[in-house]
């Protein structure tokens, strides 16, 4: 009885370890959008078009995310 206990405590922590490590190595689209610089929102934003989601947003940066990277700070450019 006290191994099935053990075990079983066993198991619950390590999922719950696993929770807190897989929450931590994941960015949300918002938290990807949040930290843009003003010039890559709004050089993404022109890319993605009028009414872009923030999923939207944050896939055409990471698709196009060296070009993005590589802007100037005062560069505002869209993709063609």
């Amino acid at each position: 009885m006290r191994k099935n206990v053990f075990n079983i405590a066993i198991v619950i922590m390590a999922f719950l370890c696993y929770s807190l490590v897989s929450d931590q190595s994941t960015t949300s689209n918002e938290e990807i959008v949040a930290s843009m610089p003003d010039n890559v929102y709004e050089s993404v934003s022109l890319s993605a078009g009028d009414g872009a989601s923030v999923d939207e947003l944050a896939a055409e940066y990471l698709n196009n995310k060296s070009y993005y990277d590589s802007l100037d700070e005062n560069t505002v450019e869209a993709i063609n």
